[in-house]
């Protein structure tokens, strides 16, 4: 069977090969090896050479075919009840060595059950789990020893939905194996959860509440220069990087000030920005989504208890008042208020993409 149909599937199935890091060893000639070919036996184990020391507690992972592997490392408490919308915790400090063997939860969010879709199902998606314990890390490494450069992937889906692990191509062994590069990879908090201005109901406990998220990504990265040594990796040479929301991510972290020193590279694969809203136009937008849930203005107890779906879902039916319908595909210019940052003034206050490059990350080369 030939035809455009046929075309198109192997135009698609490239592409995954190439997402998933099967044509990565081209880009990496000339760097040393980073495993003999006795350990490229396509085994697993998990022995204990393959446990890192954090400055929380020992994390064992696994080895497969020559990559260390750790997923679900806690780089944050959990963020439910008492911790909605505040600030990142650090985790509670642990002695055993934990396993740190599958992946974390995701943030809460709406299942699209992409798996049943065509394209999306040949790029193999998973939708995990979901739960607000989900401040956790992925990293994939030739070798816990060494100085080696540390690539950040930021996951896409809009600041609404997603996941460190949604794709199989966000398995990062392939660019550790063949580039010889130690690999992270983050859960954070998304949606309702993550950008939600709460100042007006919990005070100044709640001054990033609005762009919890994106500290929550500063947490991540303030993880990786405090820990990714004990991983073989050099803090000091550090690139993030994220596709479509992901993108957004990276260009709003470069002109966050938090972020100033944790990276040293970035790259934007799509996304980008559009206009971010205002602290007012964002603390009219949560008045209303309270008042869409009967919850008076000052009781930070009822949010905290309220189960995430209603939440969610009165933040979506209150920002489709105030925005209208989305329009066609691409940044916008008119500020939209919801599931993305706002210029606060203080975890934000510079709209970093510009044709200017903020300050802050003026040296960062992009």
């Amino acid at each position: 069977m030939t035809g455009p149909t046929v075309d198109r599937r192997r135009a698609m199935l490239a592409s995954i090969a190439t997402g998933a890091g099967l044509m990565l060893p081209a880009v990496g000639r000339g760097r040393a090896a980073p495993a003999s070919s006795a350990s490229r036996t396509g085994t697993c184990s998990t022995p204990q050479s393959a446990i890192a020391r954090t400055q929380y507690g020992p994390v064992r992972g696994y080895v497969s075919d020559g990559v260390y592997t750790f997923k679900g490392v806690p780089y944050g408490a959990d963020t439910g009840g008492e911790n909605r919308w505040l600030p990142a915790k650090p985790p509670q400090r642990w002695t055993e060595t934990r396993d740190t063997l599958s992946y974390g939860a995701n943030c809460p969010q709406t299942l699209h059950d992409f798996s049943a879709v065509e394209h999306t199902f040949l790029q193999q998606w998973t939708d995990g789990f979901i739960g607000e314990d989900m401040l956790k890390l992925n990293v994939w490494t030739p070798s816990l020893s060494g100085k080696r450069p540390v690539m950040v992937y930021f996951h896409g889906g809009g600041f609404a939905f997603g996941s460190s692990y949604e794709l199989a191509s966000h398995d990062g062994a392939q660019m550790a194996r063949h580039h010889d590069v130690v690999q992270v990879s983050i859960n954070h908090r998304l949606n309702v959860l993550g950008f939600l201005d709460l100042t007006e109901v919990g005070g100044a406990a709640y001054d990033e509440s609005v762009n919890v998220s994106m500290t929550d990504c500063v947490a991540a990265l303030r993880w990786v220069q405090e820990n990714i040594a004990r991983f073989g990796g050099d803090p000091d040479t550090v690139m993030i990087y994220g596709q479509s929301g992901g993108g957004s991510k990276v260009t709003t972290l470069l002109g966050m000030a938090t972020g100033k020193g944790l990276i040293h590279r970035a790259a934007v694969q799509s996304g980008g920005g559009g206009s971010l809203p205002t602290a007012e136009q964002s603390r009219d937008f949560s008045r209303r989504v309270l008042r869409e849930l009967n919850i008076g203005p000052k009781d930070l107890g009822a949010l905290q208890r309220i189960a995430w779906k209603p939440l969610f879902d009165a933040g979506n039916k209150v920002a489709t008042e105030i925005n209208g319908p989305r329009g066609p595909m691409g940044p916008s210019l008119i500020p939209r208020v919801g599931w993305n940052p706002t210029l606060d003034g203080k975890v934000i206050d510079v709209r970093s993409y510009s044709d200017i490059a903020p300050e802050v990350s003026r040296d960062v080369p992009v």
